[in-house]
């Protein structure tokens, strides 16, 4: 939820409050009791949608460092074997070519290169090896970069529930936001002679944001 959204269930939470404190006062019939009851009934969902986007907010952080301490080290791998190449005299140009770390950290550049020096250097590796290279390198390599996809993959599925749980929110605080502009002349009408009634409502009720305080212009210099 952002900010807002947070700010606009305490809102509705408020109002539910007030329609549980005041409820005893309306008639039976009365369309206050519906419509008190559907808020009830939208703050709780919005709450459990709260509570569900905080539990995957925390995954979401938890594989975005997984996947830049994975990149990480692919970025530590690559430099190894590109500083090894230039060196070696069992490679020619055009191998020496296939093994040039990206100038840059970026992630894409750092997976590509992951994956072109996985595939080119597989046949010519028994050359990096008798270079003290470890001879399991372009193996943890490619195991680093299916944990990589992995990570990926997850953090774009809660990417997209996300969004999904985005949509039914705005429909929940819509929802919401109708009812209380229908109970407001309800309330008005049954508390009209109870000023303090009517002063728990207009606080319950108030969009969040808007100071309550009158302000007073400052005063002038003579």
């Amino acid at each position: 939820m952002t900010l807002l959204e947070q700010d606009l269930l305490k809102r509705l939470q408020n109002c539910d409050v007030f329609g549980d404190q005041n409820r005893a006062a309306f008639a039976p019939t009365s369309r206050a009791l519906p419509l008190f009851d559907e808020l009830k009934s939208i703050a709780a969902q919005l709450q459990t949608e709260q509570a569900n986007q905080g539990a995957s907010g925390g995954g979401a952080i938890g594989s975005t460092r997984a996947k830049s301490a994975i990149l990480g080290e692919l970025w530590r791998d690559l430099g190894k074997i590109d500083g090894t190449a230039k060196q070696m005299t069992t490679l020619s140009a055009q191998e020496k070519g296939y093994f040039v770390r990206p100038a840059t950290t970026r992630e894409n550049g750092v997976v590509a290169a992951t994956r072109g020096f996985i595939e080119k250097g597989t046949p010519l590796w028994s050359k990096f090896v008798a270079y003290e290279m470890s001879p399991t390198l372009l193996t943890d390599m490619q195991a680093d970069l299916s944990e990589y996809d992995a990570t990926y993959a997850a953090q774009q599925g809660d990417t997209q529930s996300r969004i999904g749980a985005g949509g039914d929110i705005d429909t929940l605080l819509s929802r919401g936001n109708d009812i209380t502009e229908e109970l407001r002349p309800i309330v008005k009408n049954k508390f009209d002679d109870n000023a303090g009634v009517l002063a728990a409502w207009a606080s319950a009720v108030r969009y969040p944001g808007r100071d309550k305080t009158k302000k007073v212009a400052p005063v002038q210099p003579a």
